[in-house]
């Protein structure tokens, strides 16, 4: 095997530890430690491994910033001149160091190669900020979650194409995200959120998934934050996923939707009760899917699909996901009572696909 060129074994290290995707929890789901420790042990197999893992730059581009992991200069050095994937958690505590704001600082100053980005931090004192002050000039996908004593940062990238946004609203709205693709935040409460929710989705034409992370139990939040004296719709033309949870408030927005191209609902954590229906087919034609994902009950899904009309649960396939990991469909353990007779009903009634997943989502 060592006669083999050293790119294919690049290639075959590559394919073995690709880049881990975006998470807001990716200390724990994806430790740079355990990722490290795997390209130590390949490099231990002989001289020709050796130097097949030192010289191949993509291995070494995945940089960590948080209370498990803060090695950067190594792995920056090896990573040479490629794209960057960067990881940055902080908790307050952390930002009294001042060896962690010398070693954000330097990661910091490789903005202009960021390919994704994720930061997460609670910091209200010192020199923290969610973003570094200069622009992320190739960065695809940015994700934010905390805030800083710096109010809302300006998140400067003309390339980004997905961003996900949990307990902050950076301004990118002055400066215009015209390539943006994805998006998940908080369903608006005050006037000035949905002014800047409006005017982003009106700069962005290509806006294909929206995904609402919040947590909102007031079914009245539409009406106080003043959206509905202010707009009679929410136009999404280019829109083909939206992502709610039942718990966000977001069913009282549904009827407002008029998304053409809708062909995907996904519905989260549909713990007990769905206060909705799906949207009707003269706002949403295009809606095929139905997916329920996250923590829930198949007893919630049929009762959810008893109250769909007939007539638009035929043109529909819905799609129920289980963990492998959990040993359960829908929050039920194998062996529980009722549950082969409600998946039976499911699948007797209504055109069912169930879809494996082996990690949780993000």
């Amino acid at each position: 095997m060592d006669r083999l060129p050293t790119e294919i074994f690049s290639f075959i290290y590559f394919a073995l530890l690709p880049i881990p995707p975006c998470t807001f929890h990716f200390q724990f789901v994806y430790p740079t430690r355990d990722r490290m420790r795997a390209l130590e042990r390949l490099r231990l197999v002989s001289k020709q491994w050796n130097n097949a893992v030192l010289g191949t730059p993509e291995l070494w581009s995945y940089i960590e910033v948080s209370n498990d992991w803060s090695i950067v200069d190594p792995l920056l050095a090896r990573a040479k001149a490629v794209p960057l994937h960067v990881r940055i958690a902080l908790n307050p505590f952390e930002q009294l160091e001042p060896r962690f704001e010398r070693i954000v600082e330097t990661v910091w100053s490789t903005a202009n190669r960021w390919d994704t980005y994720v930061s997460s931090a609670f910091i209200f004192g010192g020199w923290f900020n969610l973003l570094p002050p200069t622009p992320l000039h190739n960065v695809r996908e940015v994700w934010l979650s905390g805030s800083s004593a710096f109010g809302p940062p300006k998140l400067r990238a003309p390339r980004i194409e997905k961003l996900v946004e949990n307990f902050c609203a950076p301004i990118i709205e002055d400066i215009g995200v015209a390539g943006l693709r994805s998006w998940g935040t908080s369903l608006p409460l005050q006037m000035s959120e949905w002014e800047r929710f409006m005017t982003i989705t009106q700069q962005c034409p290509a806006l294909g998934s929206l995904r609402f992370m919040s947590n909102r139990h007031d079914p009245r939040v539409l009406e106080f934050s003043g959206f509905t004296k202010s707009y009679n719709s929410l136009v999404l033309p280019s829109l083909t996923e939206l992502v709610i949870r039942t718990d966000a408030g977001t069913f009282t927005l549904l009827p407002y939707i008029r998304a053409p191209r809708l062909e995907l609902l996904i519905i989260e954590d549909y713990s007990s009760f769905i206060p909705f229906s799906i949207p009707c087919p003269s706002s949403c034609p295009a809606l095929r899917r139905i997916r329920f994902i996250g923590g829930g009950t198949l007893q919630t899904i049929q009762a959810f699909l008893a109250t769909v009309p007939k007539e638009q649960i035929e043109k529909v396939t819905t799609e129920i996901e289980y963990s492998k990991f959990a040993e359960n469909i829908g929050g039920f353990q194998p062996g529980t009572e009722g549950l082969a007779e409600r998946r039976k009903w499911i699948n007797e009634k209504f055109r069912v696909r169930w879809i494996l997943t082996y990690t949780q989502s993000s």
